[in-house]
């Protein structure tokens, strides 16, 4: 369903829209019934009807166990804010107008090469947070798994601050990210300074081990980092006036952000391009669908590693199939009808029988009239059939 996208549930069963692959395996008050009995865990008696993490936080402690379990993180590191998408009434729903998706959960992610590899629900307000901000507090609690690897971590200019770069120097983890130019403790850079840049030019400051780097693009941009030397350079292609792509030098921290700290976008590009779930009013399931498609799009990182065509939908489609591999005989796809398919027929299943009720042999009835009436069957069928001509037609 989330590779066929339709407006309405029912419409996967109707007459026009209906999809076979679908119905051979239930219908439509089957799948409904699975909707409704959805459960997690059960929830606490004193659980908030409109707050969802009582009902996945379980399901949430194991994903955070299984997905870093499953990778070894590359040398980079990126930590940034996803959104599950919710405009339902919930205390902990957000609203970010920087993000495509406006209203949800916020989800704090720590990914590596489009992997996720550890996320955090945002529960709202800490009650009591350190003397550096809860923000401080969620990327230390975050990282702390990677500490003394001499990995990179990227942040936007949220999570960026001079405080948190040395707090992560002394655990063993370099830092690059865009940062507010008021920030507390940066090198000093007027403002007259700034403005007087032209595009592709940039200024650098130094405070200890603090690099800080505001180059001009259509805007000025803020980097702060100890990841590599301030004199190390690099090019991005870039939009000119005429509308042509140019390349333009930058500072190589510049190019490292562009470039890699992206992975926890991409990881919430893959989950909007293929939407698992369906509406609900309940704030959980959301959620709960959220959860369940970062572990496929997990699974996809670790599929693509050793393909050589590549496709999150390829993937999705032979995902799907092996998962229906699995069912039992009787529940795998089928042509969709209430009774076996009679051309499959075996003398020892398909014989007449003789039952308590006369009904219309469902042969000659259909063709003839007045209709016959018989008491005899076929015993795997069930259906009422005349002995002789009728019994043998319909099984041919």
């Amino acid at each position: 369903m989330g590779i066929d996208r339709l407006p309405r549930t029912e419409m996967y069963w109707s007459e026009t829209f209906s999809h076979p692959h679908i119905t051979s395996l239930f219908s439509r008050d089957r799948f409904k019934q699975l909707l409704r009995y959805f459960r997690v865990v059960p929830a606490p008696v004193a659980a908030s009807p409109r707050n969802p993490i009582p009902h996945v936080r379980s399901l949430a402690e194991k994903l955070n166990a299984s997905f870093a379990a499953h990778f070894t993180p590359t040398e980079h590191l990126t930590l940034d804010e996803a959104m599950c998408a919710w405009k339902g009434r919930s205390p902990i729903k957000q609203y970010i107008p920087s993000k495509p998706h406006k209203w949800g959960y916020k989800i704090y992610c720590l990914a590596s090469e489009n992997y996720l590899l550890h996320f955090e629900v945002y529960e709202g307000k800490e009650d009591d947070p350190s003397e550096s901000g809860a923000t401080y507090d969620t990327v230390i609690r975050m990282v702390q798994p990677y500490q003394v690897q001499q990995l990179v971590l990227y942040t936007d200019n949220w999570f960026t601050s001079p405080t948190l770069m040395n707090a992560l120097q002394a655990r063993g983890i370099r830092f690059c990210g865009s940062v507010r130019s008021n920030r507390k403790g940066m090198p000093k850079i007027s403002k007259a300074a700034v403005k007087a840049l032209g595009k592709g030019t940039w200024i650098q400051r130094q405070k200890d081990d603090m690099n800080l780097t505001v180059w001009k693009d259509q805007k000025a941009v803020w980097v702060l980092y100890n990841h590599c030397s301030p004199n190390e350079t690099a090019s991005l292609n870039r939009w000119n006036d005429e509308g042509e792509k140019v390349s333009i030098g930058c500072p190589r921290a510049i190019h490292d952000y562009f470039y890699l700290a992206r992975s926890v976008d991409v990881i919430s590009q893959l989950h909007y391009a293929y939407l698992p779930g369906r509406k609900a009013r309940r704030c959980w399931p959301r959620l709960a669908w959220w959860l369940l498609d970062m572990c496929v799009i997990n699974a996809f990182q670790l599929w693509s590693k050793g393909q050589q065509h590549r496709g999150q939908l390829r993937f999705r489609d032979e995902l799907m199939h092996e998962l229906l591999e699995q069912l039992a005989a009787e529940q795998k796809p089928h042509r969709a009808s209430r009774q076996p398919d009679p051309t499959d027929s075996s003398a020892k299943y398909h014989y007449s029988m003789l039952s308590q009720q006369q009904r219309d042999c469902v042969v000659c009835s259909a063709a003839s009239s007045p209709r016959k009436r018989t008491f005899y069957i076929c015993a795997e069928c069930g259906a009422h059939l005349c002995i002789g001509d009728c019994f043998s037609r319909y099984h041919s």
